[in-house]
């Protein structure tokens, strides 16, 4: 699903999101793979079908797409910080070397 978050992403509306998820449907089951749920009853597992396994797909992507914004708004934040620290320590250099100027011609 990792994959696909790019593609996810892309997408503006809904028709193409669900699109995308039925791509990943069609992914796995032509990989051989399955959706199961677990029966806890009988003890056993179950192919939950494609609608199921849409709305778990969906579910799963909208998780990681929150996590992703996280990242990039802590990555912006570190940058911002990162310029601030920049911008200060230049400032105060400049602000060292006027007072030296000021020593000097005194």
């Amino acid at each position: 699903v990792t994959s696909f978050l790019n593609n996810y992403l892309a997408c503006k509306k809904r028709v193409d999101k669900q699109e995308c998820i039925a791509e990943i449907i069609d992914v796995v089951r032509s990989s051989g793979g399955h959706f199961l749920k677990e029966d806890k009853a009988a003890k056993q597992w179950y192919d939950m079908g494609d609608k199921a396994a849409a709305s778990k797909i969906g579910h799963c992507l909208r998780d990681r797409k929150s996590e992703h914004c996280c990242l990039l708004v802590e990555k912006s934040v570190k940058v911002k910080q990162s310029f601030r620290k920049a911008r200060m320590t230049a400032k105060k250099k400049d602000d060292d070397e006027r007072e030296q100027e000021v020593l000097d011609f005194d």
